[in-house]
């Protein structure tokens, strides 16, 4: 793929996905993670003050230093350090509320989400690299990577400040330079993979159980002599491991503690529940929210028989994150799709690239699994998950009858629900979303589709909820902004502007290359 391609699509999307940030914190792994992340620049210790919340002690569980720490792997907190860093001495576009200024802190909340943007950028141009290095047209690896990156959960962690962001890109490039082995480069590429590897896991320890998998693979497809190219992926991979190890020792006093405090009653919930919910459901499917996927088994015909390797890394690196995502109790992910197997939606998609190739019916219907993708993502990309759609579930009467599921949990019962599933929650929003002058007040919320089944706590429930009607983005006009948290989503037209010319800059380079005629 030509290097004015990759630019060209990396400038693009990261400026799309900017634009449709919502230029504040979006969780509380989110706010917590930023946190670490300024403390390390500015004092050298990624130290952070203990969370307030009930879950205090799992998110932010004390070192032996008498200091607190984030529980999560330091992946996401070192990937934001060039953002922040570039953030600080860029004063001329620190946003603003009205015509002042926002605070350093407010600043900082305002471009977290941009790591995660400029992450998922890289995650996309890894994807399109990885059809190349399969052997397909890099123009059909564009163009596929490019719908994907906006038909398919990508979108919307490219804009939630949670690690799935780096999981996706370390992952998908660790795939990439392994595709490169298997061409037949040399031992840099192996190291390169083995590292991208260990990155996964400092994002999030989980992945240490698909490493063996990509070590199988490399040993299965790599070219003689394959002792030299394992040796050489695993010495990177070793001394990251070796990294993280260290850290751990110096803050909970073994290389091994990682601060989670895991008990078996954290992963009893029912697996085939977790199937239909992360698969299926309306709410959290990733069928529902990457329909596209829906081709696999026509796609699978031709990939699986011309790439057996890579389709049995695909696989296993997918299983292994389904059979511990699917058992554990908030399996559902507290955020838009199926959250915990985000990071591996680039890898399925590679799967979809002989669908691609041609002009058969098999590229027509992608393309229309991949518009409607987009269409899911562009009707709730707009709502804040915690923000719009958990505090309207907070105001309805949940049934507790032994017919309802997840009756002891109200939220089990919203999250297998069809009327009130996040994708409906949202599309209300919409619905009631105006444009209004100041001072203007916001009209009767029309009769959401989950009244009937879940009706409102109070008779003003539907008062005090319009203040969460409107479009969390910060570029959005201000009268289309929610009312409730607008004093939290500042604005900057220069950086709106600066967006578009980079997202400009990204076309011509792709027209640059695409208008070429096609070689042969």
């Amino acid at each position: 793929m030509p290097i004015r391609a990759r630019l060209g699509l990396f400038l693009l999307l990261f400026s799309f996905y900017a634009l449709t940030s919502p230029g504040h914190l979006s969780s509380i792994d989110g706010k917590i993670i930023l946190e670490s992340s300024r403390n390390l620049l500015m004092t050298g210790s990624a130290a952070v003050p203990r969370d307030t919340s009930e879950v205090r002690d799992a998110l932010t569980p004390a070192g032996i230093d008498g200091k607190y720490y984030p529980v999560w792997g330091p992946g996401l907190v070192l990937a934001h350090l060039p953002t922040l860093f570039v953030a600080q001495h860029l004063e001329f576009l620190r946003p603003l509320r009205g015509d002042r200024t926002v605070s350093s802190r407010q600043r900082d909340d305002f471009y977290a989400s941009f790591t995660c943007a400029w992450l998922v950028s890289a995650a996309v141009v890894g994807l399109a690299l990885c059809g190349s290095a399969l052997g397909f047209s890099w123009r059909t690896g564009l163009w596929l990577a490019g719908l994907v990156a906006i038909g398919s959960p990508l979108w919307h962690y490219a804009r939630f400040d949670t690690n799935e962001s780096l999981q996706c890109a370390s992952l998908i490039w660790a795939t990439y330079f392994l595709l490169r082995v298997r061409n037949g480069a040399g031992a840099a590429d192996a190291a390169t993979a083995g590292m991208l590897l260990g990155v996964a896991v400092a994002a999030k320890a989980q992945n240490v159980i698909v490493v063996p998998w990509f070590i199988l693979y490399a040993a299965w497809a790599a070219p003689a002599p394959k002792a030299r190219v394992l040796v050489s992926m695993l010495v990177p991979l070793a001394a990251v491991g070796a990294g993280i190890g260290a850290l751990n020792y110096s803050r909970y006093g073994s290389p091994i503690n990682t601060g989670y405090h895991l008990r078996a009653a954290a992963f009893q919930h029912p697996f085939f529940d977790s199937v239909f919910v992360l698969l299926f459901s309306l709410g959290f499917g990733l069928f529902t929210f990457f329909p596209a996927l829906f081709l696999l088994p026509v796609a699978a015909v031709r990939f699986v028989p011309r790439f057996p390797a890579e389709s049995a890394l695909i696989v296993a690196a997918f299983a292994a994150h389904f059979v511990v995502d699917a058992k554990v109790l908030v399996y559902w992910g507290c955020g838009w799709g199926p959250r915990f197997l985000v990071p591996l939606v680039p890898m399925l998609a590679l799967a979809l690239l002989p669908l691609a190739e041609g002009r058969g019916w098999r590229r027509v219907v992608l393309i229309m699994g991949l518009a409607i993708g987009i269409g899911v993502q562009a009707a709730t990309v707009p709502t804040a998950f915690w923000g719009q759609v958990m505090p309207i579930w907070g105001e309805l009467v949940v049934p507790t009858g032994p017919d309802t599921p997840g009756a002891e949990n109200p939220v089990e019962t919203l999250v297998h629900s069809n009327s009130a599933a996040p994708p409906r929650v949202s599309l209300w929003l919409l619905e009631n979303t105006h444009c209004r002058a100041p001072g203007e007040e916001q009209p009767p919320l029309t009769t959401p589709p989950w009244y009937a089944e879940f009706p409102w706590k109070g008779a003003d429930s539907s008062v005090r909820l319009a203040g969460l009607v409107g479009l969390d983005l910060w570029a959005a006009p201000a009268c289309l902004k929610p009312q409730a948290f607008i004093d939290f989503l500042p604005t900057n037209p220069r950086l709106v502007r600066l967006l578009l010319v980079n997202a400009g800059f990204g076309v011509a380079l792709l027209g640059s290359v695409l208008g070429r005629r096609r070689s042969v």
